[in-house]
């Protein structure tokens, strides 16, 4: 389980001095009111004219969690993407996650169509980039494995683990 409290005083703005208010205020809740309770403003990640919140989970490990009930497309992980350019966003039990990239190395690059193009990496997965999502999306189909979604410079990219 997931220590609430220590991300609240790692990543909440809460200081050694609130542990007992933090205690008090958490106590009875589930984890997802907890984390709500935690996080900063959702106005901080606002897309699409939605309040959506960030909390880190575990170390590496950051969570987006809407306000208001909302259904994860594959356009709102590459919107979320866009704001967090560094990180792979991804969805895992019906609950969106992002964590850093980390060590990239190409070792290959074919062309699949002109704006389109699949590179194989390293460490075995492959990704799909080009400037159009649902270009990105049709290829993927062809492939089987976990979807991490990213964007950076206007490029949409999709990681296949």
């Amino acid at each position: 389980m997931t220590d609430i409290k220590l991300l609240a005083l790692k990543y909440g703005g809460y200081t050694s001095l609130d542990k007992v208010y933090l205690d008090q205020l958490l106590a009875g809740r589930s984890e997802e009111e907890q984390l709500a309770l935690i996080t900063p403003p959702p106005s901080v990640l606002n897309l699409s004219g939605k309040s959506f919140g960030f909390c880190y989970e575990k170390e590496g490990l950051g969570r987006i969690f809407s306000e208001a009930e909302e259904a994860i497309t594959a356009d709102l992980l590459f919107e979320i993407a866009q704001i967090f350019p560094h990180q792979l966003v991804f969805e895992e039990s019906e609950k969106i996650y992002m964590k850093a990239i980390g060590e990239e190395e190409v070792v290959s690059v074919e062309n699949l169509t002109a704006l389109t193009d699949l590179e194989s990496l390293a460490d075995g997965r492959k990704r799909l980039k080009g400037y159009s999502q649902e270009d990105l999306l049709q290829e993927a189909k062809a492939y089987t494995g976990k979807l991490y979604f990213r964007s950076e410079n206007r490029t949409a990219m999709l990681y296949i683990d």
